[in-house]
């Protein structure tokens, strides 16, 4: 059976960039697209995009789904809230 390639699911944390796991960690920690633009220093769009290309490197349709991974991967054990 074929798969369609939008229901393929790729390998975790691998196929997300450096800046891309950082922002899926804030998305998990509730920063909006404004907030995590501010942590990290870039442009508003710039957030957007990095959570929309999260959302479809991880085949999922939320931000939820972001976080919801990212608690999957054990990327938050033991790291502290942002100071914000």
């Amino acid at each position: 059976m074929e798969q369609n390639a939008m229901t393929e699911r790729l390998p975790p944390n691998r196929e997300l960039t450096a800046q891309q796991l950082r922002v899926a960690r804030l998305v998990a920690l509730e920063y909006s697209d404004k907030e995590i633009a501010a942590e990290l220093g870039i442009a508003l769009q710039t957030a957007k995009r990095h959570v929309s290309d999260i959302r479809l490197r991880l085949n999922v349709r939320t931000r939820a789904g972001i976080a919801a991974w990212v608690v999957r991967q054990g990327l938050l054990d033991g790291h502290e809230l942002p100071n914000g």
